[in-house]
């Protein structure tokens, strides 16, 4: 997904910023327990998740949070149906 963000312009940007936002926090819900007890690291392998401590997972999830709502004038501006592929309709779902 880095690579992905590396290539693309916005408005997917911001996007992809928030789709690893999510991946970074769900990846540290479903192993939490292995982060509590992991002291923080240091000479670590920076691009394998696997390594990192509770400190660098928050850091990571909260910078892709703030780095998906950096242009915030220009997300203003866009109309919601261009990412109609990526959102779900609750009420169309349910029927």
């Amino acid at each position: 997904m880095n690579e992905e963000i590396k290539d693309s312009k916005f408005p997917a940007t911001p996007l992809l910023h928030s789709m690893l936002g999510e991946c970074y926090w769900h990846y540290y819900q479903n192993n939490r327990y292995r982060f509590y007890n992991r002291t923080q690291t240091a000479n670590f392998d920076n691009a394998d998740i696997h390594t990192w401590d509770l400190r660098t997972i928050m850091e990571k999830t909260t910078s892709e949070y703030e780095l998906s709502l950096r242009d915030v004038a220009d997300l203003k501006k866009t109309k919601p149906n261009i990412f109609s592929a990526v959102i779900s309709n609750a009420e169309k779902d349910e029927k």
